[in-house]
């Protein structure tokens, strides 16, 4: 087989797996305690939080810092966010700004966008 061909070949069955893996809301319970890394402790409680966020809702670092019980921690809630390496599972792109704008994301505010977006057509569609 030519190399354009495997490369196609591969690139279609990621792509049938993530459109299976997304066709319902993924299961989410307990992830963050269950992927091996090295983060602190407070990174640990935010990811938590993170997880606990509805699929297809938004919460604000605010909500997060109050959420584990540090009310006055949203910029370092916003650095415990930023320094999630498994995007999707632990789900920072639902965070937002207490203003309810977008803020920041790894990947940029289009796909943050596209992502919450995405989750509420999944919700809307029955």
């Amino acid at each position: 087989m030519s190399e354009k061909i495997v490369n196609y070949y591969r690139i279609e069955k990621a792509i049938g797996y993530l459109t299976e893996s997304f066709k319902e809301q993924p299961d989410l319970d307990d992830i963050a305690g269950k992927v091996y890394m090295s983060p602190f402790h407070f990174q640990i409680k935010v990811w938590e939080a993170l997880v606990k966020i509805p699929f297809g809702s938004v919460a604000s670092y605010q909500q997060i810092a109050e959420a584990i019980g540090q009310p006055h921690s949203a910029r370092a809630v916003g650095s415990a966010v930023g320094s999630n390496t498994i995007l999707y599972l632990i789900p920072c792109h639902r965070i937002i700004s207490k203003d309810g704008t977008l803020g920041n994301y790894h990947f940029g505010k289009v796909r943050k966008l596209t992502m919450i977006g995405w989750e509420n057509a999944l919700l809307n569609r029955f």
